[in-house]
């Protein structure tokens, strides 16, 4: 009968203890909407697991109510650098025309990376297949591409795209082509555009410690409220250029580098780390080799703005709870109706100031409102088997 007993009150207590959230914040909107959004803030980050998965909203009632959380992004832009081209050679072999380039600015210090050719041509019609070629001295030559340009009834094409490279020197070769080909202009471009740059992204400030260890300048970082971080911008005088990564995530890296001389400038500074874990402490460890140290200027975090959408079904006021390591991602009939939604015309709802809450005030709200009849079914088990025990006891006495 005591084991009974301590069944029962046994899995009461894990029913109770399956709430154990340690922070709630008030939301507040306003109307009656099908739909409001809500700006994932500093709090939220900084109490919630890695992936967010532990948030909960509950109405007045202490019902579920759905949400879902999306990023939010910047509408596409095309960001591009752009080089000048020197068109060293144009010759005819075989019965190919062949045209050599080359990148100016390109040096031992300096890299310039590129993966577009634009070419701007005479008025003469001409359509020929092409392939790229892409080499550092002119004496082996790479494969890069094979495609196609031509001028014909007002109908261009102009542009060879191909895998990002640091080559010196390209060759473009126009195959089986019947007269040379006039070209006025050629630039060299690097399109910046990657996935991650569409999120909208702002300047959070971060406290850090410079120390120098092993021919190595190293970066301690200390992400108070666990932000997601998209992007670092390292800011240093000088010619330079240097790998930097995050240390115990050696698959974050990039290299950087400055050059401003003569008229010529190029300079890439930052290191995407989208794919970096929420963590309020990392290094990031810029290699100096057998160079002198940077002179670091300052470091600039960029993070990213998310919002959870809500299904208005419940009745008012909501609360959000977060905190609980064992909650997994919830799966609600909302998210198939995901795509239906257009976050840009929802009204935007408001979260109020955290509160540290006691796993006992969470106890209280979840008994006042949702296990009453659960601790009463609970009860009358208990009761139930007591008299299914004394029943047994007495016919075996008798």
């Amino acid at each position: 009968m005591r084991i009974s007993i301590l069944i029962y009150l046994f899995i009461a207590i894990n029913i109770f203890s399956s709430n154990n959230f340690n922070v709630s914040k008030e939301i507040k909107i306003e109307g009656n909407d099908k739909y409001y959004k809500l700006l994932l803030d500093k709090d939220i980050y900084k109490h919630s697991k890695n992936d967010l998965n532990d948030i909960r909203i509950f109405d007045k009632n202490m019902e579920i109510i759905p949400y879902y959380i999306e990023d939010d992004f910047l509408k596409k832009e095309n960001i591009f650098n752009v080089h000048e081209v020197i068109i060293q050679n144009a010759y005819r072999k075989n019965k190919d025309f062949h045209l050599e380039i080359e990148v100016k600015g390109v040096s031992v210090e300096r890299d310039i990376w590129i993966n577009s050719l634009e070419f701007l041509f005479d008025h003469e019609e001409f359509y020929s297949q092409i392939e790229l070629y892409g080499s550092y001295d002119k004496n082996t030559w790479v494969n890069l591409s094979r495609d196609k340009l031509y001028n014909v009834d007002n109908k261009i094409k102009s542009i060879i795209e191909f895998e990002r490279s640091k080559f010196q020197f390209y060759k473009v070769i126009f195959l089986e082509s019947e007269k040379d080909i006039a070209v006025k202009t050629i630039k060299a471009v690097e399109n910046l555009i990657k996935n991650q740059d569409y999120y909208k992204i702002e300047e959070v400030h971060l406290d850090y410690e410079v120390e120098e260890e092993d021919n190595k300048t190293k970066i301690r970082v200390k992400n108070q409220y666990l932000l997601p971080l998209i992007r670092l911008e390292i800011e240093a005088e000088g010619n330079y250029k240097r790998k930097v990564y995050i240390e115990n995530y050696d698959y974050i890296f990039e290299e950087i580098y400055s050059f401003d001389y003569n008229n010529q400038n190029s300079k890439k500074n930052d290191l995407y780390v989208y794919n970096l874990p929420r963590q309020e402490n990392f290094v990031l460890v810029i290699e100096n080799g057998d160079n002198r140290k940077l002179n670091l200027k300052k470091i600039k975090f960029f993070t990213k703005s998310s919002f959870l959408v809500l299904e208005n079904i419940g009745e008012k006021p909501y609360k959000l709870y977060i905190g609980q390591e064992s909650l997994g991602k919830p799966n609600y009939d909302l998210y198939d109706f995901i795509s239906s939604i257009d976050i840009e015309k929802l009204s935007i709802g408001q979260l109020g100031a955290p509160q540290m809450i006691k796993v006992e005030e969470v106890k209280k709200d979840f008994f006042d409102i949702k296990t009453k009849k659960l601790i009463l079914n609970l009860i009358i088990l208990i009761v139930s088997s007591l008299m299914i025990v004394i029943v047994i006891r007495n016919i075996k006495r008798k």
